[in-house]
């Protein structure tokens, strides 16, 4: 059974950047932490334009765990505004996994969103984060949900 957890992080470097034309967005963000050397980071805002969208929801009907099937795939040709953005980056198995959310404008004024599994930059991108600080906090495989969760790491190191 999955257990809640709370825990007590400080707030590290805020950090401003701009994507430029045909970057790819989710790799540009995980490029730019291991940059900056940030394990964890906090995603508190992203403007500008993206095409060559793709979109996961859950399926109508999903139940946990979730699986493969449970998921429903939207692509979107774009170019569509970025109205959200949010999300975070924490280690898993030792590699960094991101997980972004994203709410999207089209040219009619209507709004897709979801996890957002890939994007190109169309015009650019301003994207604001964060550095996460004193967490020990993970991403792992849960049994019980069928996704990659937060928890603390067993292996914690003495704070300072």
């Amino acid at each position: 059974m999955s257990e809640s957890f709370i825990e007590r992080a400080a707030m590290g470097q805020i950090y401003v950047a701009r994507l430029v034309p045909g970057d790819d967005l989710n790799g540009e963000i995980g490029r730019l932490a291991d940059v900056k050397d940030e394990r964890r980071i906090l995603i508190l805002s992203g403007a500008g334009s993206v095409k060559d969208i793709v979109l996961r929801n859950l399926a109508a009907g999903a139940d946990l765990p979730i699986s493969g099937e449970d998921w429903q795939s939207l692509e979107e040709p774009g170019p569509c505004e970025i109205l959200s953005l949010t999300g975070n980056l924490f280690p898993m198995g030792g590699d960094p996994m991101l997980h972004i959310h994203a709410t999207l404008g089209r040219a009619d004024g209507s709004v897709i969103g979801g996890h957002l599994d890939a994007a190109t930059v169309f015009s650019s991108v301003e994207l604001f984060f964060i550095g996460i600080d004193r967490s020990w906090a993970v991403k792992n495989p849960n049994d019980e949900t069928g996704l990659a969760e937060l928890e603390i790491a067993t292996e914690r190191k003495p704070r300072l």
